[in-house]
This record gives C-alpha cells, sequence and structure tokens, in this order.
C-alpha cells in the first residue's frame, strides 16, 4: 500500500516524538519537574518503540515532505533501534543528571535526536539526508557539553563540533557535485548511474560522499576524534553516541551506497583500515578507558563489512547484521569500563594523531 496522504500511520512515530519533545519544553517552563520530565521520556521513546514495531509487521510504506521522506519496514527498523537505545540512556543517566543544576534540556535533547534520526532512515534524497543527520547531530553536541563545569567534556565538544563541521562541509560539496554530474539528489537515480564510464565529477562527488560519512561514522582514516570525545563526552552521552548515533551514521552510509556496485572496493578498504588501526591503537593505549573506546574502529570495521556484499538480494541480511552490531556496542557501553589514570595520551596531551 503506497499512500500520499499528510497523516498516515507510518507517521505515527516521528509526530508522538515532535509533540513530545514539545510537552518537554512546556514542561521545563512550567513545572520544571525532572521526574516528569524523565517519565514524559520513558514514555515517549516506549511509545515509538511499539508503534514502530506495529508498523514493521504492516509491511506498509508512505512519503511525506515531496516524497523525500519514505517510511517504510526499513526506516521503522532503524526507528526501533533509535528509540530503545534512547530509552536505556534515559533509564540509566539519573546519577550523572542529579548533580546537575539544570538537567531538564538534557531529555528534550535526546529526544530531539532521535527524531533526527528516525528522518535520515527515511530520507530518499540527499538533502533530505544531510539535513536531518545534522538535526540529530547538533543535539549531540549540545549531549555532549552538557556537564558544562568539566573541561574535558568541553574540549570533547569543540573536538566533535569542529570534525562535525568539517563533514558536514564536505558531504554539502560532495551533493553538489552529485547534483552538477548527474542534475538529480535523489539516491536512486543519481547512484545508479555510477559506472566505469561515469564522469570524473561524479566519481570524485561518491568519494567526498564516502569521506564525509566516514568521519561521521568514525571509519579509519577519518576516526582521530572518536577517542577524546568518547572519553570527554558525559557517561550517557557517550553511551548515545556509540549506540543510536553509530548505527544512524551507518544508516546513511548505507542509504548512500547500496545502489550501486562500487560499494565493494571502498567498504572493503575502510573494513581493513578499521582493525589494523582498532588494533594497533587499543593495544598502545595506557588508559584502559581510552582503550575501549579505540577499539569502536574494530567493530566499525565489523559494521563495513555488510557494505561489500551486494545488498539488493541481502539488504534484509545486511540490515538485521548491523543492527545486531549496534546493540553490540550499546551492551558494552552500559556495561562500562572502570579503570584509573595511568598515562594521559592522544590529543588531551600531545600527539595529535591519536
Amino acid at each position: 500500500m503506497v499512500s500520499h496522504m499528510n497523516i498516515s500511520p507510518e507517521f505515527l512515530p516521528v509526530l508522538v516524538l515532535a509533540f513530545g519533545a514539545l510537552l518537554l519544553f512546556l514542561q521545563d517552563v512550567l513545572l520544571e519537574d525532572v521526574t516528569l520530565s524523565r517519565l514524559i521520556s520513558i514514555a515517549l521513546l516506549l511509545c515509538t518503540t511499539v508503534l514502530s514495531l506495529l508498523l514493521i509487521q504492516s509491511h506498509s510504506h508512505a512519503y511525506i515532505a515531496g516524497d523525500s521522506f519514505l517510511f517504510d519496514s526499513f526506516s521503522q527498523i532503524f526507528g526501533v533501534v533509535f528509540s530503545l537505545s534512547a530509552l536505556l540512556v534515559v533509564l540509566t543517566d539519573s546519577q550523572f543528571l542529579k548533580r546537575l543544576s539544570s538537567p531538564f534540556e538534557f531529555y528534550v535533547l535526546v529526544v530531539l535526536a532521535t527524531l533526527g534520526m528516525y528522518f535520515v532512515a527515511a530520507s530518499t534524497n540527499l538533502i533530505a539526508l544531510f539535513v536531518a543527520f545534522e538535526m540529530s547531530t547538533v543535539a549531540t553536541y549540545a549531549m555532549t557539553l552538557f556537564d558544562k563545569n568539566n573541561p574535558h567534556s568541553a574540549e570533547a565538544a569543540i573536538k566533535f563540533f569542529v570534525v562535525g563541521a568539517l563533514s558536514a562541509g564536505i558531504i554539502l560539496y560532495a551533493i553538489s557535485l552529485v547534483y552538477l554530474a548527474t542534475g538529480s539528489i535523489d539516491l536512486k537515480p543519481s547512484f545508479a548511474l555510477i559506472s566505469p564510464s561515469a564522469s570524473r565529477l561524479l566519481a570524485i562527488g561518491f568519494v567526498l560522499l564516502i569521506v564525509g560519512f566516514g568521519f561521521k561514522v568514525a571509519a579509519v582514516p577519518f576516526h582521530l576524534w572518536l577517542p577524546d570525545t568518547y572519553d570527554g563526552a558525559p557517561y550517557a552521552t557517550t553511551t548515545y553516541l556509540a549506540s543510536a548515533s553509530k548505527v544512524m551514521g551507518f544508516a546513511a552510509l548505507f542509504k548512500d551506497i547500496s545502489h550501486n556496485g562500487t560499494e565493494r572496493a571502498s567498504a572493503f578498504t575502510l573494513r581493513v583500515a578499521c582493525f589494523v588501526c582498532g588494533a594497533v591503537h587499543c593495544h598502545d593505549e595506557r588508559r584502559e578507558s581510552r582503550g575501549a573506546r579505540s577499539n569502536k574502529s574494530k567493530k566499525n570495521a565489523r559494521l563495513l563489512k555488510h557494505f561489500a556484499i551486494r545488498l539488493h538480494p541481502h539488504r534484509a541480511c545486511a540490515s538485521f547484521k548491523l543492527l545486531l552490531r549496534g546493540f553490540d556496542i550499546l551492551c558494552v557501553e552500559l556495561r562500562g569500563v572502570k579503570g584509573w589514570v595511568v598515562h594521559r595520551r592522544g590529543l588531551f596531551r600531545n600527539k595529535v594523531w591519536g
């Protein structure tokens, strides 16, 4: 069933999140009750999870905003991961928020970031994908700096913001090259044209898209920001970045490179680099928690593995593998890593390469 109506059951999860974010804003202004904000956030995320699960079973799909977003089973599956990840973060952040003077905004940021992730999974053209991705990323910038009195959080947020701004510029430039070469920003028509005889301009645009989203998912060699950002950010934010935000990045990369035959070489190259660099860098770390953060490069490699196959006949299998890896990362983060500072290294001190 294809529907072009403005109001459709497929839009219910994003509508719930949007109105829920507005409700949290009003609650912050009128009541200023932290417990109520937490309960509202839990209810919203539970509701969106259940709705997405029900919509997956219906196998229906609907377009919105001039066919810029397609809400189908693919987007709803990723939506379940986003909502559950955010829900677990909200359930485990109470100790962190108790020592802050104004913790209300954290719940709003989590809901808005999750809303952006839903739109990323549903986007059908490059501009919609970019805007939705940045909507979620901007919220995570603020979440990284939420503990304003912690200098390490401030440093982590600055590094995260600088790398995010750089990658956003690269992605925008890549989109402009793709549009210049094809006259279209739609994902399928644009990338269906990539072939050995394709124009050099289109090939450069595609490579720059891989580079831009490589920064977003912290794939080697674009990963140097990840250990220090994860280490300096509040624990709840690190958990969210390593689970929901990571899966969002791979969902965007999935959309970008799954409509052509050139994804094998690029994904395989990134996978090998991630495994090698993650193993070496994690072994070199003296601080246990930073070593665990560096080990994310190897997890990224396992995720990239599923792009090295032809995704059309195996898309469901690849999506399922991505979701399993996302929950694997989330479980590791929720378990936590304890360790004393033995010797500070990396960007916090004297080695800009990591």
